[in-house]
């Protein structure tokens, strides 16, 4: 084991420590491997839009074999480690930070895609609601229209009655023929 297999075992516990933490688990970054590779058979559309998928899948499990490289196999003088290795895993540890990284990427894919049918179908609802307004709005103006016309019915009987009652002429019998006769003819809607 080397200098540089010393450093990057310190990176990498501490990178495990947060990835445990992450997923309230012993073993985070083989928890964040299997993660991968589950939403993978999941969501395989989502994951093909994420373009560090497969790049961060690939340096997660080389990172993994590298550390148990370096603690299983300690017989090696010049070490398993390289600086590249180091540099991936800082990346990756940056990635995971600032929540860059494949997973959280495939969670803000996900929660932009329901935020956007949630809004589709508020859209949705909306337009039923106005459509239902406009139905409403057409009712009332048709019981309006109605009463209207029933009113101007009854105005024009009373009307025609005052008018044959105050001729005299007429007889009681005479007046509610009237009746019948104007009530059968008011026009119906």
């Amino acid at each position: 084991m080397n200098e540089l297999d010393i450093k990057f075992l310190e990176i990498y516990k501490r990178f495990e420590k947060v990835l445990s933490d992450m997923f309230f688990c012993e073993h985070g970054v083989s928890e964040y491997i299997s993660l991968m590779e589950a939403k993978e058979q999941d969501y395989p559309v989502y994951c093909s839009k994420i373009s560090c998928w497969k790049e961060d899948y690939k340096n997660l499990k080389h990172l993994r074999w590298l550390r148990n490289q370096i603690v299983h196999n300690v017989e090696t003088k010049d070490g398993f480690c390289n600086s590249d290795d180091l540099i991936m895993l800082n990346n990756f540890y940056n990635k995971i930070m600032h929540q860059e990284d494949a997973l959280a990427v495939l969670l803000k894919l996900q929660n932009d895609a329901k935020e956007k049918h949630n809004s589709n179908n508020n859209e949705n609802y909306l337009n039923t609601n106005n459509d239902l307004k406009k139905t409403k709005t057409q009712t009332i103006i048709a019981v309006i229209v109605a009463a209207i016309l029933v009113l101007f019915s009854v105005f024009f009987i009373i009307f025609e009655i005052l008018k044959i009652s105050t001729s005299n002429i007429v007889s009681i019998n005479t007046l509610s023929q009237t009746i019948i006769h104007l009530i059968n003819n008011i026009p119906i809607l």
